[in-house]
């Protein structure tokens, strides 16, 4: 009578059978679980059927099953790059005007070495730190990285981005494809990394007040503790020179930005996607290089001065390079725009 949803399967009814507000004719995953439904409950974009466990939590829209979280992040237009008057600025920061045209999840905090080492059976860090296997992982090339978004995209079903020969210390990949138009786990883009550090900033740091700048020239190269322009004291937002030992630490510790991302200035610097070159200005959507051998890497380290933490500076590095205060994180396009 127009009241079934599907008359074939006995198991389709409009009936909620588990009292969640949802049936399985309205896309519950799971009518006999009332934690189960397409009900996102924290407006993160994900509900649990779409692998978010903590949908109380807005913090994390997925939970990977080799164990990263995710975070929604809702893209729109931009300034990359830093005006003339930032202090601390380099000369390859041209200002302009982006537009990232899908969302997509990017993980919480940087990549551990536990999840790295679930994944390729070696860990090449150099700080182990304790507890075992939860500091960030780093000593990693660009090559490496790589293979690590691989092989958590073969672990969980989806395409791969990158075609890669050899094993741990020798791996060696190249772009498979479009990095926006890839569906598999990656390596965030210059464009996507800077716009989800400035999580809604345009200063040269996001702050909890809002954005905030180096207060002074003296500022930017100064391994001390430091106070922003806005009153922020960098220590609550970055491990970097001026309050750390020469090491890592575990991720997470310090303010997370209001895009839910821990450690995108300082601890440890994080590869991207992206060949280094000058910013091609006349592309405004969906922005990446791909032309040229050495790699970006975004965000500085724990033995970085303050300029080198900013959101807009960048970094020219050759793909085989390892070091303790590099690792990375990764991203995955949103698969609901």
């Amino acid at each position: 009578a127009g009241t079934d949803c599907d008359d074939t399967d006995p198991t389709l009814t409009p009936v909620d059978a588990d009292g969640d507000g949802a049936s399985s004719c309205e896309g519950d995953c799971d009518d006999s679980d009332p934690e189960s439904s397409n009900e996102d409950r924290d407006g993160d974009g994900y509900t649990v059927c779409d692998g978010d466990l903590e949908d109380d939590n807005p913090a994390i829209a997925f939970f990977s099953p080799s164990g990263p979280t995710f975070a929604s992040i809702f893209t729109q237009e931009f300034s990359m790059g830093s005006p003339l008057v930032e202090i601390g600025r380099d000369g390859d920061e041209m200002e302009h005007t982006v537009i990232l045209s899908q969302s997509f999840l990017m993980m919480n905090k940087e990549v551990t070495q536990g999840q790295f080492a679930i994944l390729m059976a070696y860990n090449p860090a150099e700080n182990r730190g304790s507890p075992e296997l939860t500091y960030p992982i780093e000593n990693v090339s660009w090559h490496e990285a790589a293979a690590y978004s691989n092989a958590l995209s073969e672990d969980e079903g989806f395409e791969t981005c990158y075609v890669c020969t050899g094993t741990e210390l020798t791996t060696e990949c190249v772009e498979r494809i479009n990095p926006y138009d890839c569906k598999g786990y990656r390596l965030p883009t210059e464009a996507e990394w800077e716009y989800a550090a400035r999580a809604g900033s345009t200063e040269a740091f996001w702050t909890r007040n809002g954005g905030a700048d180096l207060a002074q020239p003296s500022d930017k190269n100064l391994c001390d503790e430091l106070v922003l322009n806005d009153g922020a004291a960098l220590d609550e937002l970055a491990w970097y020179c001026g309050n750390t030992f020469p090491e890592s630490h575990l991720p997470g510790l310090l303010f997370a930005n209001s895009f839910s991302l821990s450690d995108m200035y300082g601890n440890v610097a994080e590869w991207t996607h992206d060949a280094y070159d000058a910013y091609d200005l006349t592309t405004i959507y969906d922005p990446y290089n791909h032309d040229g051998t050495a790699r970006v890497i975004r965000g500085g380290s724990f033995d970085s001065t303050p300029k080198d933490l900013r959101s807009a500076n960048r970094r020219s590095l050759d793909p085989l390079a390892r070091d303790a205060s590099i690792g990375f994180r990764v991203v995955r396009m949103a698969p609901f725009q």
